[in-house]
């Protein structure tokens, strides 16, 4: 379902925007299904994903796992993304996960931030990383720089692991869909600086 919102514009006409979104979704795997020995279930985890901007410039994304088998929610995403001075915007979000034992506690698995920029109207440049509540280390940090042309983008990240460091490019083609997505090279450690 999606809510929609009629607002008075600067000069006096309405204008018409999305507020929020909820979703919820299963899969059914027809495989499963003709399994003999009716061992396997084919209904997937129940997906639940809610999204509102009731403040043009605040984003509020919530979405969940539900085991439907086990009867409890296995894991939760919380967003923040919050846009100010006209070109900038912080995130923020994390996840709350459970572990495999039935009566195990969620725990928050992850903390990421990040900041972006609009340079101008082609130009993009964000700047992220995420912090591993688990090990309480730095777990990734990942630079991004985008330029969108009227009916084409192309997207370069260089993200920083402790095991890999990796470049990535990515070619859109705006309104039909993109090629490239995944294509990175593994960089020597040494050869890039540190983040």
């Amino acid at each position: 379902n999606r809510f929609i919102a009629r607002e008075m514009g600067k000069g006096g006409e309405m204008r018409v925007r999305e507020v929020g979104r909820i979703t919820l979704s299963q899969s059914y795997n027809i495989r499963e299904a003709r399994k003999l020995g009716g061992g396997s279930d084919p209904l997937s985890d129940l997906l639940m994903d809610v999204e509102t901007q009731i403040f043009p410039r605040l984003r509020l994304n919530f979405d969940g796992l539900y085991n439907i088998k086990g009867d409890r929610l296995e894991t939760m995403n919380f967003e923040v993304d919050y846009s100010f001075l006209g070109n900038l915007n912080l995130e923020l979000d994390s996840r709350l996960k459970r572990g495999r034992e039935p009566a195990s506690i969620p725990r928050m698995d992850y903390i990421r931030a990040g900041i972006g920029a609009q340079l101008s109207k082609e130009w993009y440049l964000e700047y992220a990383t995420r912090l591993d509540l688990l090990k309480d280390k730095v777990a990734e940090n990942r630079f991004i720089m985008s330029y969108r042309s009227q009916c084409w983008g192309i997207t370069a990240q260089l993200v920083e692991r402790a095991d890999e460091t990796r470049v990535d490019f990515q070619i859109e083609l705006l309104g039909i869909g993109g090629i490239g997505e995944k294509i990175g090279r593994t960089v020597h450690p040494d050869v890039l600086p540190r983040l």
